[in-house]
């Protein structure tokens, strides 16, 4: 490290300085002369050494935080129980259950599983998913489960797995730089070339001066009074080079850099303990200007502690047939033990079917921690179902020994012998069982309204039956149909959820003999039942019953969002809850509102607006390619065939839009088109715009079959659409992953800067399409946590409102740094420049220099670096994307230390001996001890600097700087310690620093300097910063609603850097009906 800091510019021009000045001053002064030269070497190694130190200190921090970030748990089979372990103490032998999401952590072999479907493509490129089986039983580490479960035998961990030997070979320092890093750097080059040219011009000034007086007889001599060149000539020359060096110096803010890792190594640490652990370190500062969460209800919002609570089975002989098990009016344990007692007398029939369906329907497992206290394993509401029937009496492990998982049908045993795993499309989980009396039967639990349309009928006993007639349709929580399926939606599933109950439907179906399993179907839309592939023999169901489980709302959730609100950032909810739950969730927490609303900052807003997922799809297209992505196709043979589909594309042609049915066209295409084509694009042009330079085109894709490559090229279908009601959004309920990753790109589309929480593994493309995603700590899965920014270490949205704290307080962290930073490099080098022209030489030497870079760089930037973030950071708005770090009130503080200081320290320099009755301290030559007046210069710039320090700590217009100034012990400590080290450097470091002792009169004025600086901050305060501008924003890029119809007219950005890229041309007749529906209700 201090070899890399070796390759400095400045520290390299400075040494050769130093080397040429012990040089000449040996030679004409002795050892004498070689002081100057031999301190500045000194204070090179000092400041090589506490850099060093800072990047060990930064680069170790960040190795603890990776190997963090590296620690995942996963399920082991131990003893014959299942228990969690972390990945890294996993051994050669274990058993290790690998679920949908996981990341497989080691080499191992199948044993047992379910339609296990694995992601080969980081080690093989290829993204189709391979089956694995026992055809196939190899599985090697860094595959992705996509589908399915398993059990596999580990047989290679760490560097001697397949993943391990191929990273231990390609590892290496990929550290990106961080967006506000970028523009630092640019900062600091526009700095540095502004000093580059003011110690140029200072050299050439000195030089051309010396040398007029030289050649006018005014300088050295020999001894017939003629100009003679001697040693001593040289030494002014080297001193002219060392004067604009010190001013290079003084000029560079070699500390922005600094300050900037700092303040990130910091943030990332303190954020471990906020419980976000921080993965990328752009997220920190990003999170500072987010101004849109897009959030997961369960964990997040809620406690993700389920508890069943409310259930109905069906009751021909009652009075009220959707009569509920409990009221649930005082949420006592009175009310509780009443409604377990209710479910304990359930008819036999149903009462067991719903015990089986939950216990077996289930990898759920209870186990207890280092506390010898009892903890769920798997998921919260598959948790809340094996207490729920302990209470019953049921225990799950008698239950699950008694059906045991079968490796295969041998025709005999019982047990289960196919799961179906729970799918985000599906909405519900499938177990299929062998009965004892050779018969099958299919367990199935999910989303009551899917569970519903695919039952038949319903059972209430033994030979009870009811069979279910009629449809439903829903449309912003209101039921419409006809027949028993729309009475049970609205007179049971409904008043659950509006209980804020997550309710589940339990059913099953009965078969004689084997069917084909693994035959799936296809359902068009979720309105039917489901989405994607779905097993078919999940069809023709019996329904048994409804459970209700609670999630509260945690606590702290409902201020934090109005705290959100307060700044400035829009907080919806999406889940693939029933909407009636979604929406009373959403109530609970503050996020929707069904009539005009008011926001903490006493904003009105019009009324909230909920939507099914399937409602969100079909009115903004769902999510495509942009029509400039693929580029036409104007061959002579395309465009002569008579099969020429125009628009149409297949993976063999990405590039055409034609499809070309002569054979050996491939090897050919595009190199024979049409002469009016080649006139339209230009002889030896390709088809690129200036569109596909900014957002991408089919050139940019390496494998145009790999759909993760296109992910990041995906636009809204009808942008105008969505740009029309998502102001309003904030609940979407009943959505798929697809619906997150669509939400997220609209609102990218609009310049939003879009925070969003995942936990599944379709979640990945929305966490990676973010600007900041949040992956669940502990409900998430490897892959979520692989595409995302943060990782929320206890799953709570409180911690994302301190991430956002987090990174306000980078961002003013920064300009705080800045904003002192800038007086101290401005004011120095003013002094420095204004004395070189006038006395020939600087009151600052490259020594003194030297250590003000290290008081004013290194340790100012761990001063102000550190503060720890209030709640005030969220009484503003966030920051834009193009705004300035120097902002206006920056600039009037600015102006005003630097116009106090300068002309304290140009009094000192020019009239300071007269004031003070002292010998002046310029043109003293060489081996002359150096005098007070220069160091009362030098004592009183550092004072008045390390005063403005305190200044810098508010940077916002705000009047107390001594505001929890006690808290941050690292301030005030290195603001003391940097006052001792100055007086003692004074004091008894005078040769090697150029300073003479001052007496205590001679502090006391250096002191009261310092401390001027700070009511000349308040004073300040009074210049309305309106009276100033910000310095190297960027224009901004507003967002405006098209004034056009939706329908008809293309979505304008009119003030945006991105044109749309998507029109009206794409909305259908079915859509135009939904999207008015919406608007009028």
């Amino acid at each position: 490290m201090i070899w890399d800091g070796l390759h400095d510019l400045t520290l390299i021009i400075l040494i050769c300085a130093a080397i040429v000045s012990i040089i000449l001053g040996a030679a004409t002064e002795g050892l004498q002369g070689c002081y100057d030269g031999l301190a500045i070497l000194l204070a090179v190694v000092i400041v090589l050494n506490v850099t060093a130190i800072n990047d060990l200190q930064k680069d170790k921090q960040f190795r603890q935080l990776n190997a963090i970030n590296n620690r995942r748990n996963i399920k082991v089979k131990r003893d014959g129980k299942m228990v969690t372990v972390v990945t890294d103490d996993l051994v050669v032998g274990d058993i290790v259950q690998i679920s949908a999401g996981d990341t497989v952590p080691a080499d191992g072999i199948y044993i047992s599983g379910n339609n296990m479907k694995m992601d080969e493509s980081k080690l093989t490129g290829e993204s189709d998913q391979v089956e694995k089986g026992a055809k196939n039983p190899f599985i090697v580490s860094s595959s992705e489960c996509h589908d399915g479960s398993c059990l596999m035998v580990v047989t290679a961990v760490g560097p001697n797995s397949v993943f391990g030997r191929m990273k231990t070979m390609i590892e290496g320092d990929n550290e990106e730089q961080t967006p506000l890093q970028a523009k630092l750097d640019i900062l600091s080059k526009q700095i540095t070339i502004l000093g580059f040219t003011v110690g140029v011009l200072t050299i050439i000034v000195i030089i051309a001066k010396y040398l007029f007086l030289f050649f006018t007889g005014k300088g050295t001599v020999d001894d017939m009074g003629n100009p003679s060149w001697k040693t001593t000539n040289w030494l002014v020359i080297v001193n002219a080079f060392v004067i604009g060096i010190t001013i290079l110096v003084v000029a560079i803010p070699e500390g922005l850099p600094l300050a900037v890792t700092i303040a990130l190594a910091y943030s990332v640490k303190r954020m471990m303990t906020d419980n976000n652990l921080v993965r990328h370190l752009n997220a920190c500062e990003t999170m500072g200007g987010a101004n849109t969460i897009c959030s997961d209800k369960t964990g997040t919002l809620t406690q993700n502690q389920m508890t069943v609570v409310q259930g109905w089975v069906y009751n021909p002989e009652g009075e009220d047939q959707a009569e509920l098990l409990n009221t649930l009016k005082t949420g006592d344990q009175e009310e509780y033990n009443a409604f377990i007692a209710k479910c304990k007398s359930l008819p036999e029939v149903p009462r067991m079917l719903l015990l089986e369906n939950a216990l077996l329907n289930n990898d759920a497992f209870l186990t207890t921690n280092a506390d010898n206290r009892e903890v769920g394993v798997g998921s919260a509401i598959e948790v809340a179902m094996l207490k729920w029937a302990r209470l019953l009496g049921v225990n799950y492990l008698t239950m699950r020994e008694q059906t045991p998982q079968l490796k295969q049908d041998d025709g005999s045993s019982t047990g289960i012998l196919k799961f179906y795993p729970f799918h985000s499309d599906r909405k519900r989980s499938s177990c299929l069982v062998r009965l004892s009396n050779g018969k099958y039967r299919l367990y199935v639990k999910g989303a009551p309204e899917m569970v519903l349309r695919l039952c038949d009928r319903l059972q209430y006993s033994v030979d009870g039956f009811k069979e279910l007639t009629g449809d439903f349709q829903e449309v912003e929580g209101k039921v419409t149909g006809e027949g028993s399926r729309r009475r049970i939606v609205e007179n049971c599933i409904y008043p659950m959820a509006r209980q804020a109950l997550r309710v589940l439907a339990f059913a099953y179906r009965d078969f004689e003999t084997a069917q084909d399993w693994d035959e799936m179907v296809t359902y068009r839309t979720e309105e039917q039942k489901g989405v994607g592939d779905c097993p078919a023999v999940e069809s023709q169901l019996t329904l048994v019953g409804l459970l209700g489980c609670q999630d509260p709302v945690r606590p702290e959730v409902p201020d934090s969002v109005l705290d959100c609100q307060k700044a400035g950032i829009f907080v919806r909810m999406v889940t693939g809850d029933n909407m009636e739950t979604a929406k009373a969730i959403a109530r609970q927490c503050n996020i929707y509102h069904s009539s005009v609303w008011k926001d903490p900052n006493g904003k009105e807003w019009p009324a909230g607006r909920a939507i099914l997922g399937s409602q969100f799809r079909e009115i903004t297209g769902g999510l495509v390619l942009p029509p400039h992505f693929y580029h036409k196709c104007d061959c002579k043979d395309c465009s002569a065939d008579p099969y020429f589909l125009p628009g149409f594309k297949t993976p063999d042609y990405p590039t055409h839009y034609g499809y070309p049915s002569i054979v050996g066209h491939k090897d050919e295409h595009c190199k024979d088109w049409t002469p009016e084509a080649v006139a339209a694009r230009g002889e030896g042009k390709n088809q690129c715009t200036k569109e596909c330079k900014e957002r991408g085109c089919m050139y940019q894709v390496k494998n145009p079959k790999d759909a993760r490559q296109l992910q990041q090229y995906y636009v809204v279908k009808n942008q105008g659409q969505f740009d029309q009601f998502v102001d309003t959004l904030q609940v979407m309920a009943r959505s798929a992953p697809t619906d997150k990753h669509l939400l997220v790109t609209g609102l990218m589309e609009r310049h939003q800067v879009v925070a969003v929480t995942g936990d599944g593994t379709n979640d990945g493309p929305a966490l990676a399409k973010s600007n900041v995603g949040f992956a669940m700590g502990i409900t998430g899965t490897s892959v979520a946590k692989d595409a995302s920014d943060i990782v929320l270490m206890d799953d709570n949205f409180v911690s994302i409102v301190k991430a956002v704290m987090w990174g306000r307080n980078v961002y003013d962290s920064i300009r705080k740094f800045l904003q002192f930073q800038l007086t101290v490099s401005f004011v120095a080098c003013t002094v420095s420049f204004i004395s070189a022209l006038f006395l020939h030489e600087s009151p600052l030497s490259a020594v003194q220099v030297l250590w003000i870079n290290l008081v004013m760089d290194t340790m100012a930037a761990l001063a102000l670096a550190t503060e720890t973030p209030t709640p005030k950071l969220l009484d503003r708005l966030p920051y834009s994307k193009t705004e300035s770090l120097i902002s206006n009130v920056i600039v009037r503080n600015l102006l005003g230390q630097l116009v106090f200081q300068l002309v304290i320290l140009l009094t000192l320099v020019f009239y300071g001996h007269k004031l003070f009755n002292l010998p002046i301290g310029s043109d003293l030559g060489k081996n002359v001890e150096p005098e007070t007046h220069f160091t009362m210069v030098f004592n009183t710039f550092v004072f008045m600097g390390l005063f403005n320090e305190i200044n810098s700590r508010r940077i916002n217009d705000e009047a107390n700087v001594f505001e929890n100034i006690f808290t941050n012990t690292m301030f005030w400590v290195i603001f003391v310690v940097s006052i001792v080290l100055q007086v003692l450097l004074v004091q008894f470091a005078g040769r090697v620093f150029t300073t003479h002792r001052l007496t205590w009169q001679e502090y006391l004025f250096c002191f009261a300097m310092g401390v001027l600086t700070l009511p000349l901050y308040q004073l300040a305060r009074t210049v309305p910063a309106d009276w100033f501008v910000s310095v190297g924003g960027s224009k901004p890029d507003d967002f405006t609603l098209p004034k056009e119809s939706i329908l008809t007219g293309r979505n304008s950005l009119s003030k945006s850097r991105l044109s749309s890229v998507t029109s009206g041309q794409f909305v259908d007749s079915k859509m135009v009906r939904v999207f008015t529906q919406l608007l009028v209700s």
